[in-house]
């Protein structure tokens, strides 16, 4: 039997049609991030704070000849920040190759 044409058009407007959403995908702020803060980058991170506190010691005792650990930092900070960029590109082109492997496929 199923419904009468009325409700089924009230309903239709209410709800919409009957079907699957896919799943929402991660924000690009969110993969980029990822990038940034993974494994090995954590521990890159985790050193270049040290070399800059290790600066800051320095500079506070009034050894102003040797800034070795700001260079060490900076050169650290702009590994992670580089790699972290190319990872991003890496994974939004395997990304894209998979969304056009998807619509290749009959619906």
């Amino acid at each position: 039997q199923g419904l009468a044409e009325a409700v089924a058009a009230e309903r239709l407007l209410r709800d919409g049609p009957n079907e699957l959403r896919p799943p929402r995908g991660t924000p690009e702020c969110v993969k980029f991030g990822r990038q940034l803060a993974g494994g090995l980058q954590c521990l890159m991170w985790v050193a270049a704070a040290i070399c800059l506190i290790a600066y800051g010691v320095q500079e506070g005792e009034g050894d102003r000849g040797s800034s070795d650990n700001l260079y060490l930092a900076i050169a650290l900070i702009a590994v992670v920040v580089v790699t972290g960029c190319f990872g991003y590109y890496q994974e939004f082109k395997s990304t894209n190759i998979i969304a056009s492997f998807k619509n290749l496929v009959p619906q």
